[in-house]
């Protein structure tokens, strides 16, 4: 019984250590995948990277949430939030109440189901509140990390659009981690984009 037990722990903190990772800017093969592949854009949407992948049915149906951080938000529920360019329902670490210093300490993570790239390009948007980073934004294909977006804790709500032509036809996840026990990050609207 105590081998059993240590074989799982371990596969929690691997699960743990591959979702909050410390560092995300090298594939397995060695190839960088740097903010310098993301671009800052419009990111006008041409189709949905999977069911409800910008959370337009307001549940987190095709989306895994570990942990006490994120919950669904609907535009105007967060005070001082605007949402500039969300769509009616995102994602985020942050509460109706904020001052809530349990409910703004948690971290946590939210993992999208798996969806076969088919476009070239993918398009979010995202914003951050709090003190440093935050937290990040990664897609992972074949398990592993291949484009990341640290947030710090004073993004203004921007678009982002990941080129990800030479992963078409491959298996990936979206990956989105609180980490900061003093900030937030909100993310909407995933999607193929121009």
């Amino acid at each position: 019984a105590l081998c059993l037990l240590a074989a799982i722990s371990i596969t929690v903190w691997q699960w743990d250590s591959s979702i909050f990772p410390v560092r995300l800017a090298v594939r397995a093969d060695g190839v960088l995948a740097p903010r310098e592949a993301s671009v800052v854009s419009s990111g006008q949407c041409t189709a949905p990277l999977f069911t409800n992948a910008g959370f337009e049915l307001g549940t987190p149906e095709n989306w895994l949430i570990r942990g006490d951080a994120f919950t669904l938000e609907r535009i105007g529920s967060l005070p001082g939030f605007q949402g500039q360019g969300f769509g009616e329902w995102f994602l985020s670490s942050a509460t109706p109440d904020s001052f809530d210093a349990a409910r703004r300490a948690a971290v946590g993570g939210v993992t999208s189901t798996a969806f076969t790239i088919s476009e070239p390009n993918i398009s979010f948007r995202f914003a951050g509140h709090g003190v440093g980073l935050v937290g990040k934004v990664g897609l992972y294909v074949d398990g592993h990390a291949y484009r990341v977006v640290e947030v710090g804790g004073q993004h203004a709500p921007e678009t982002i659009t990941w080129d990800v032509s030479q992963m078409v036809g491959n298996v990936a996840r979206l990956v989105v981690a609180d980490l900061s026990p003093d900030g937030t990050i909100s993310v909407d609207r995933f999607c193929y984009s121009e």
